[in-house]
């Protein structure tokens, strides 16, 4: 099928990478495709672009499975009806009796990690609660990873990292209370032994896409002390740079030419 009839479908956030898979596969991104770009790859994008009428128009993933991770809360729900590993999380304050804090205090929708707000006892809980937002528990854990996996295969993987160039600057990490975005130094560092990640974490990471409905996504696993993994979240965009860009791209090749 010629690309001329594929388009990436993105949000104004999630536009850089758009365009550099774009530039790749030889199609048009942005927000409103022509009436000639009949298929129409999702980056994070939820917009009704069906409710364009054009005939025989397809969409990879549908809007619903965008939906699924772009809101978190929803995510979670999802996975824990899959019987996927996650934190446990709190929306009532019945639920909180047995909670262990301090929690997480986080938006139903999020990036980063910029919304997270950490609560100490019971009476911030409940104004947390009643500001909308949810809670989750917090896990003493010693890595966390981001498994990338593109039609039910890992295709790359990175491990979160404290940057080193920081520690001159912030002292070595609070390892055990410190919020692990990248506003506080963290970021991913890529390896290619998959020896590196576990394989009970990479199969846990397929699941998770799948339960989704999502053809791809960037997952977000933690391992705590006990070796049990937790999924955090699943990225239907994510950032990409370098030759990770390659690696979508070709999968998406694929994708295009299995849709032919």
């Amino acid at each position: 099928m010629p690309n001329n009839q594929w388009f990436i479908a993105c949000t104004k956030f999630t536009s850089p990478t758009a365009r550099e898979l774009a530039h790749k596969l030889g199609v048009g991104f942005g927000r409103r495709p022509k009436k000639s770009r009949v298929n129409i790859i999702r980056w994070g994008f939820v917009g009704d672009l069906e409710g364009i009428q054009v005939r025989n128009r397809r969409f990879f993933p549908d809007a619903r499975a965008i939906q699924n991770c772009s809101n978190k809360l929803s995510t979670f729900r999802i996975l824990r009806d899959a019987h996927i590993s996650i934190p446990k999380f709190y929306t009532t304050q019945a639920e909180l009796r047995d909670a262990k804090y301090p929690l997480y205090s986080r938006k139903e929708y999020h990036t980063m990690g910029k919304d997270i707000i950490m609560v100490h006892n019971l009476e911030e809980a409940i104004q947390q609660l009643r500001n909308g937002r949810y809670l989750v528990e917090s896990i003493s854990y010693k890595k966390e990873y981001r498994i990338h996996v593109i039609n039910g295969k890992i295709v790359s993987m990175s491990k979160k990292y404290f940057r080193p160039q920081l520690w001159e600057e912030l002292g070595k990490p609070k390892m055990k209370d410190l919020i692990r975005n990248n506003e506080n130094g963290w970021g991913y560092y890529d390896f290619k032994d998959d020896e590196n990640c576990p394989e009970d974490a990479k199969k846990e990471a397929i699941k998770a896409v799948a339960a989704l409905g999502l053809l791809w996504g960037a997952v977000d696993i933690i391992r705590d002390k006990r070796d049990k993994n937790y999924i955090l979240e699943v990225n239907s965009a994510p950032g990409l740079r370098d030759k990770r860009v390659d690696v979508y791209a070709n999968e998406f090749k694929k994708i295009m030419v299995k849709a032919a």
